[in-house]
């Protein structure tokens, strides 16, 4: 079921791979994609631009996708609210699931999360609606922050891309 690689996809897989060290993440999406591009019966999952994208991608940034390609992991935060400016602001981490282990830079991975939305591969999704805070119970009326869900996923896009390029 091979056949030659359709150039607008082989042309930029060699170009990419030629930059990368064997045996890295990027490598072996690089590799995975050229499966796929000389696969009849899978050609269909090898798109023109997924070589730009995995050109795009920290080696983290594609150890993240592979996570996110078997669960969807929580985010929750909190924000305090300041009434008489109307100004949101401490912005607090209360829960994080997004696995860490295995990452070069665990330190970046808000950058790496807003680069695959930028991408359009993986997003932070809003879970339910906000949830007020109150001073106290003397004080319902009062706002004094909010907590916010959210979910870590791929895209539609992303999980063809993940299909298409991770082995």
């Amino acid at each position: 079921q091979r056949f030659p690689p359709a150039p607008q996809i082989l042309g930029p897989i060699l170009e990419g791979i030629r930059y990368e060290s064997e045996d890295t993440p990027i490598d072996q999406m690089f590799s995975e994609l050229l499966s796929r591009a000389a696969d009849s019966a899978r050609v269909n999952e090898a798109h023109p631009a997924f070589p730009l994208l995995i050109r795009q991608l920290s080696a983290d940034e594609a150890r993240i996708l592979k996570s996110l390609g078997s669960a969807s992991y929580a985010y929750t935060d909190s924000m305090d609210y300041n009434a008489a400016t109307h100004v949101f602001s401490n912005h607090t981490i209360l829960k994080d699931e997004l696995p860490r282990s295995g990452l070069q830079f665990p330190e970046n991975v808000n950058f790496y999360i807003e680069h695959l939305d930028q991408l359009g591969l993986a997003q932070l999704i809003g879970v339910g609606n906000q949830k007020p805070l109150f001073a106290d119970a003397s004080s319902p009326h009062l706002q004094t922050g909010v907590e916010r869900h959210f979910s870590y996923q791929l895209t539609e896009v992303g999980r063809r891309f993940l299909t298409a390029c991770m082995p």
